[in-house]
């Protein structure tokens, strides 16, 4: 008997819809097909398929394909590195 991961891979339509939302939130996760998985900021051209997603932090990006997308996770704000992602610019006092 063989053990098989299951790995979550969405139907190609579902991914497109998930990335078309994506365009809009302040950071994304896509789960490449190959394995990797990346955060960053995302851009979309939906009439091509294709985007970049954009990591500030260790100032690099990637360009994609939808066909080489499993999975999109919509992520906030990272209010960690940037006070400014907070409502009027400031860290809350606690």
């Amino acid at each position: 008997m063989s053990s098989t991961r299951k790995s979550r891979t969405l139907a190609p339509e579902k991914v497109y819809d998930l990335l078309m939302g994506a365009r809009t939130a302040d950071r994304a996760t896509l789960y490449f097909k190959d394995g990797r998985q990346i955060t960053g900021a995302m851009i979309f051209n939906p009439f091509k398929g294709t985007g970049r997603l954009i990591n500030i932090d260790s100032e690099s990006s990637i360009d994609f394909q939808v066909d080489e997308v499993r999975d999109v996770k919509l992520l906030g704000p990272d209010t960690t590195k940037n006070p400014a992602s907070f409502p009027g610019g400031q860290i809350p006092q606690e």
